[in-house]
């Protein structure tokens, strides 16, 4: 007899004591009436059983309601118990529902309804779709009672929830356990659990989008049985189309979770999206039953890749707290609880990633410190393109390269007013601060920031001639890795290094500056 069936026992005993309390008080009141024809002796003596009566039948009341619990409390004006459910769907979850009545009715249409977001059979979705099934299952009794549909046994016999094992399960084992419901000749065939089946298969079709509808159906014969729809046999097809359930998938969502720090910056260390994908890896090797090494390890490793130094000191805290053994209850889920708190208050308080890479920028604070303290090498003099080459001549002057023969020169400058010619051009020297805008407006034309001049120019990066010749130098280097790795010969002298790109831009503006000193 189950915890139900014995509180509802105890109520129908809690019923007939009253009853027979009732009945008791009622002789009583018949024998007062009598009063006068009998002896007054003989009276109080029959009213004195009966109070004795009374008393004992009222105490084993009282026994009854204290055994049988809030049930029996329950008892109302007519005697019928009240059953607490959670849900309407979950009330009596034993019993089929009355699809002719407009409790029934109303049931029903709850738990077909769509999901709250659309499900389209992708891997980033499916965390999002097993939490609301989930939610939906159990406020609709489909993973209540005896007559459940979500449940079944999973490889190495534990009782798991489709939707928190649906990895661990053969499509073969589930459909032994929804045999005798499906079968029309099944045992269970003409019960609550036939019934769960069936809106569990109507709201996940509904949930489905079109496109995951259409790309479902070649799969039809997997998930029928008997001309029916096995909702549990439906819900592992879905499992493996959306996540393409294999050992190679396990190993790959394990190398996902694992490099994921690395896709911070890419995301512009959007924490909520990097907990969402985390969640999204680690529930779907959860739910094959794999082992996830050191997930906390794994979130300290992301944590730390941030670049918001008061978000860091703060995680680096929390990393040095839990390896010294003061974090012992500390888990994976509050740990993105309180780094998530962390996130909102920075958010809110605008200091969220203000630190920008200034490596650039210092650089050339530090050329515009040297300005005119340093004189061009001959070897970077040799370096410079043709047309920036200069001859010294024996009386000191300076002489632009083909001046005086009819070749055309570039960049030559009025040196008549120096003085003001230097200041015209001081600020186009000055690198924009960290955040401030690249493209700037002055002497009625438009400047950009050139990252390979290391200036405000006319042109912009993209257009810039020295770096498409640095383009080309990078491609010519990999073209040459390429064939040395074919020919497994050492490759010396190759460098790709952005930086080295970097201190070329820097050496080239030196020269230049050289050259107007």
């Amino acid at each position: 007899m189950d915890e139900q069936q014995q509180q509802q026992a105890a109520a129908d005993a809690a019923a007939a004591a009253a009853a027979a309390l009732a009945a008791i008080n009622a002789d009583a009141a018949a024998a007062a009436q009598p009063a006068q024809q009998q002896g007054m002796a003989d009276v109080a003596q029959q009213l004195q059983a009966l109070l004795n009566a009374n008393a004992a039948l009222q105490a084993q009341l009282d026994q009854i309601q204290l055994n049988a619990g809030p049930a029996a409390a329950a008892v109302g004006a007519a005697g019928a118990a009240i059953i607490i459910a959670d849900t309407p769907g979950t009330y009596d979850v034993n019993s089929p529902l009355d699809y002719s009545s407009k409790v029934g009715i109303m049931l029903y249409n709850q738990a077909t309804k769509a999901l709250t977001t659309k499900f389209g059979m992708t891997s980033d979705e499916v965390v999002v779709f097993l939490q609301e099934f989930g939610e939906r299952a159990d406020s609709s009794g489909w993973s209540k009672g005896n007559f459940n549909v979500t449940k079944f046994a999973t490889s190495n016999g534990e009782i798991k929830h489709i939707y928190e094992g649906y990895g661990q399960m053969t499509m073969a084992s589930i459909e032994a356990a929804c045999e005798d419901f499906i079968n029309p000749l099944g045992a269970r065939y003409d019960s609550r659990v036939r019934q769960n089946n069936g809106m569990m298969v109507t709201c996940i079709m509904a949930t489905l989008t079109e496109d995951s509808r259409a790309r479902l159906q070649p799969y039809a014969t997997e998930y029928t049985r008997h001309g029916t729809i096995v909702g549990p046999l439906l819900f592992k097809v879905l499992m493996r189309l959306a996540t393409i359930d294999s050992v190679a998938t396990t190993e790959s969502l394990r190398a996902k979770l694992r490099e994921l720090y690395m896709l911070a910056s890419s995301l512009n260390y959007d924490l909520p999206k990097l907990h969402s994908m985390y969640h999204q890896y680690y529930s779907q090797l959860v739910a094959r039953g794999a082992s996830v090494d050191d997930p906390i390890g794994i979130l300290f490793t992301i944590y730390l890749s941030i670049n918001c130094a008061e978000f860091r000191t703060y995680i680096q805290r929390k990393h040095d707290m839990y390896y010294d053994g003061e974090l012992p209850s500390l888990t994976h889920e509050t740990l993105m609880a309180s780094a998530n708190d962390k996130y909102t208050y920075l958010v809110n308080k605008g200091l969220w990633c203000q630190e920008k890479d200034s490596s650039v920028v210092a650089l050339a604070a530090e050329v515009e410190k040297l300005k005119g303290q340093l004189k061009l090498a001959p070897k970077l003099k040799g370096q410079l393109p043709d047309w920036k080459k200069v001859e010294n001549k024996g009386n000191g002057n300076t002489k632009a390269k083909g001046a005086g023969t009819g070749t055309k020169t570039k960049n030559r400058k009025n040196t008549r007013d120096r003085r003001e010619q230097v200041r015209d051009e001081a600020w186009k020297k000055k690198a924009p601060a960290a955040g401030e805008p690249t493209t700037k407006r002055a002497n009625d034309k438009t400047y950009n920031w050139c990252i390979h001049h290391m200036a405000w120019t006319l042109h912009t990066p993209s257009e810039c001639r020295l770096g498409t010749t640095r383009t080309n130098a990078q491609n010519s280097n990999s073209r040459i890795v390429a064939h040395h790795a074919t020919t497994e010969a050492p490759v010396t002298n190759v460098h790709n290094d952005t930086h080295e790109s970097y201190v070329a831009a820097i050496v080239s503006n030196m020269a230049r500056m050289a050259l107007d000193t």
